[in-house]
C-alpha cells in the first residue's frame, strides 16, 4: 500500500475533483476523514507490544511481548489536527493500519522505545507489575499525516462517476400540465405510446419496491426500537454497523476490522479496546460471508 503526504493529497484532490466540489482544502479534507472516506495515518518504525485487558477494562502491555514494527498506525484523534483543534497529538497507543509484510490490521498496540531485554526481568521476576509497560509517548503533528493513495483515487473516481451519471437537462417547450416536446426530436404517436408504457412499467416496479421496503422497514424499526420488551442492543448495533459500512459505503477500501473498531468506539459504550469480547462480537457478527477468516466456519459449509 502506498501513501500521499498532506500536500500531495490536497494537490491531487484539487486537480482531479469536479468543479462542483472545488475549492478543496483542509476543511474539506477534515470532513472526508470525519465521514471515514479517508483514513489519516502516520508512519512508525520502532517497537510495539500487544497487551490484554485488566479487570477494569484497561489495556495492559507486557514488556516481554514487545516486537519490532514497521508500518503505519492510526487514531481517531488525528482528525483534530486537520480541524486545527490542536497542533500536536501525544499518544502511547495506536491502532495498526498496515504492518508491512503482514495482513495485521485494527489491533490496538502500545508504542515502545526499544526491544525487550530478558535480563530486565532478573530483578523484577517477583513483582509481576514491574514487567508491565506504560509505553513510549509519540508526538504527531499535521505534517506527519499520510493518506492511502487507494482511498484518495477511489473517492475521486466516485465523484467523477457521479458527475457522469447526472442526466442532461434538455431544452423544452410546452406548458405545465401539457405534454412537453423536446426540441430537435420528433416522436410519432406509436413511439410516444411505447415511451409511456415503459414509464408506466417503471412506476409500477418502483411502487412494488417501495411496498416491499415499507414491510422491511417495519421489521427493522421493531428491531431498533429500544422500548420494545424484546430489544436486543447488540443486534441493533450489529445491524447499524453493517448498514454504515456496506449500505452507506463507509468501508472505503479499508478493512472491516479497522472501520468496525472506529464505528463501535464512536457509537457504543464499549470503548476503543478491539480485543474486548463485546467489540469482537459486534465486529464478527457484522462481517460479510466473503470476508470470513480461516478460524470461522463459513455459513455455506454448515
Amino acid at each position: 500500500m502506498s501513501y500521499y503526504n498532506l500536500e500531495q493529497t490536497l494537490e491531487i484532490l484539487q486537480k482531479n475533483l469536479p468543479e462542483t466540489l472545488l475549492p478543496f482544502d483542509l476543511p474539506q479534507l477534515a470532513d472526508l476523514c470525519r465521514r471515514e472516506e479517508l483514513t489519516p495515518v502516520f508512519s512508525y518504525a520502532k517497537y510495539v507490544s500487544e497487551g490484554f485487558l485488566d479487570e477494569y477494562g484497561q489495556l495492559l502491555s507486557v514488556k516481554k511481548d514487545t516486537k519490532p514494527f514497521n508500518g503505519y498506525l492510526t487514531l481517531p484523534s488525528l482528525i483534530d489536527l486537520l480541524f486545527q483543534l490542536t497542533e500536536t497529538i501525544v499518544t502511547a497507543n495506536a491502532y495498526i493500519y498496515e504492518e508491512i509484510g503482514t495482513q495485521d490490521k485494527g489491533a490496538l498496540v502500545t508504542l515502545e522505545k526499544g526491544g525487550y531485554d530478558p535480563r530486565d526481568s532478573y530483578y523484577t521476576e517477583h513483582d509481576y507489575y514491574d514487567t508491565l509497560s506504560s509505553g513510549d509517548f509519540h508526538y504527531i503533528t499535521i505534517n506527519n499525516l499520510l493518506f492511502p493513495i487507494e482511498q484518495v483515487k477511489a473517492y475521486i473516481s466516485s465523484k467523477l462517476n457521479d458527475e457522469l451519471d447526472k442526466p442532461a437537462i434538455p431544452t423544452t417547450i410546452g406548458n405545465f400540465g401539457n405534454p412537453t416536446i423536446v426540441q430537435g426530436e420528433s416522436n410519432t404517436d406509436t413511439e410516444r405510446i411505447i415511451e409511456l408504457e415503459k414509464e408506466l412499467a417503471a412506476v409500477k416496479a418502483e411502487l412494488k419496491e417501495q411496498t416491499d421496503t415499507l414491510a422491511d422497514d417495519s421489521v427493522l424499526q421493531t428491531i431498533l426500537d429500544e422500548k420494545n420488551e424484546y430489544h436486543a442492543p447488540d443486534l441493533k448495533y450489529a445491524i447499524q454497523l453493517w448498514i454504515h459500512l456496506y449500505i452507506d459505503g463507509k468501508i472505503c477500501n479499508d478493512s472491516h476490522s479497522n472501520k468496525a473498531n472506529l464505528w463501535i468506539n464512536s457509537n457504543t459504550s464499549y470503548g476503543d479496546i478491539p480485543t474486548s469480547s463485546s467489540v469482537k462480537r459486534l465486529r464478527e457478527v457484522s462481517t460479510p460471508l466473503k470476508d470470513f477468516g480461516g478460524q470461522r466456519k463459513r455459513e455455506s459449509e454448515k
